[in-house]
């Protein structure tokens, strides 16, 4: 059999499953739509390897016996990953991306010919450690994108919050309540007050609000859950405290983004300054530069002209100059 067509069916079966895989778990807002628009539940589950195999990996190979990264559980649980599996998950997928790499190198490896044996060893450690750091640099960004999205709905829910606490709702009903409203515009921020409501009938709302702010490392979040357990420990209204953190969240939000933009401006300069200076140098020292190449046969070529004019006018002048003595006045011309 040839072998391009053996390489070609083995990178085929080998990537477009994978691509799918990977699809569906760096893009779970398909899935939520779906589910959205037939009835069922938004509830998000990103992971989707089974829990038998993700103990089997783990139980012999992942050592799963040993302490946790602590910092890795903080950005799994920030990208929305509280699941208790979700560390092993993590790593079970990890292990099951670096053996299909270290697989598909060596089945390389004996395809190919001697001479492209290296290269095809250099490929193989390239992609091994690109599928060990990429899914931890892809869950650091969808942390990053999941802090940006609660942040953006934070205000709305402080206010949601204070009505419902005018309203006469105690602050547990009030988290559901803020929790249903905010469920289609921003599922993040939802989910965040569903389990607030959760452990609230649970356990208590100030172990809640503790939780809340050991999810989401942010110190609007912070802020939020210390006016709430403030309020539920004194007694004082929370309902003013919300609405005025609220407008000071929106200004201090506002000028991040007038800062944002004046400093976008500031460093577009740069671009703009160095092309306008390729083009300005192209235009100003092209023609030196060429005079300076070619500048022997320009010369010579000016000169040569400028011996072509001169001895022109000369000569018209001599044909064209008219007497102006009395002996220069022919006998006809006396006539």
């Amino acid at each position: 059999m040839n072998s391009p067509i053996v390489m070609s069916t083995i990178f085929v079966g080998i990537t477009v499953p994978l691509f799918l895989y990977l699809n569906r778990l760096l893009d779970p807002e398909r899935d939520r739509l779906r589910r959205m628009s037939q009835g069922q539940s938004v509830e998000r589950t990103r992971f989707s390897l089974p829990d038998s195999l993700v103990d089997a990996l783990g139980s012999r190979f992942l050592n799963r016996g040993s302490n946790p990264t602590q910092e890795l559980q903080k950005v799994l649980r920030t990208a929305g990953y509280d699941h208790p599996l979700a560390l092993e998950q993590f790593r079970t997928i990890r292990f099951l991306l670096v053996l299909l790499c270290l697989g598909v190198t060596g089945l390389l490896g004996v395809i190919v010919p001697d001479p492209q044996l290296l290269t095809v060893l250099v490929g193989g450690l390239i992609a091994l450690i690109l599928v060990f750091s990429l899914p931890r640099l892809i869950i650091e960004m969808q942390a990053k994108a999941r802090g940006h999205a609660i942040a953006r709905g934070l205000p709305l829910a402080m206010d949601l919050m204070a009505v419902s606490l005018q309203a006469g709702l105690d602050p547990v009903h009030s988290a559901g309540k803020v929790s249903t409203s905010l469920r289609r515009a921003y599922p993040e921020l939802s989910e965040e007050f569903r389990r607030v409501f959760q452990i609230a009938q649970l356990h208590s709302m100030q172990k809640g609000w503790d939780q809340l702010a050991d999810r989401v490392p942010s110190d609007a979040i912070r802020n939020l859950c210390s006016i709430m357990k403030q309020s539920e420990r004194v007694g004082s209204d929370a309902a003013s405290a919300l609405l005025e953190y609220a407008s000071s969240y929106r200004l201090q939000t506002r000028q991040r983004a007038e800062a944002q933009a004046n400093r976008t401006s500031f460093w577009m300069l740069f671009p703009t300054i160095t092309c306008l200076f390729v083009a300005a140098a192209i235009v100003l020292i092209g023609p030196v530069f060429h005079q300076f190449i070619t500048g022997g046969a320009s010369v010579q070529k000016t000169q040569e002209l400028q011996n072509r004019s001169t001895s022109r006018v000369e000569s018209f002048r001599g044909n064209s100059r008219l007497p102006t003595t009395a002996t220069e006045i022919t006998p006809a011309a006396a006539e």
